[in-house]
């Protein structure tokens, strides 16, 4: 499992309003606990292997840079 990271700055307003525990409850509870500083995980990635012990280095390496590559695509700061 891999943590999907981006900074507070890449939020919305409301979403960074929420992490605050500011704004609508639904929002809040949605987004507490997910960071206090200016790294906020917005979700994870999590690839399951059919053997156990079935990734290594460089598989966890591969999985970090498909990560890094969709922070980098994707806008954060959705309404």
């Amino acid at each position: 499992m891999v943590p999907i990271v981006v900074s507070r700055s890449q939020l919305s307003q409301t979403h960074q309003a929420a992490l605050r525990g500011e704004g609508p409850e639904h929002l809040v509870r949605a987004w507490a606990g997910r960071g206090t500083d200016d790294h906020v995980i917005v979700g994870v990635l999590d690839i399951d292997c059919e053997s156990q012990n079935g990734f290594d280095a460089v598989d966890a390496d591969a999985l970090q840079r498909l990560v890094q590559r969709v922070v980098q695509a994707c806008d954060w700061c959705m309404e």
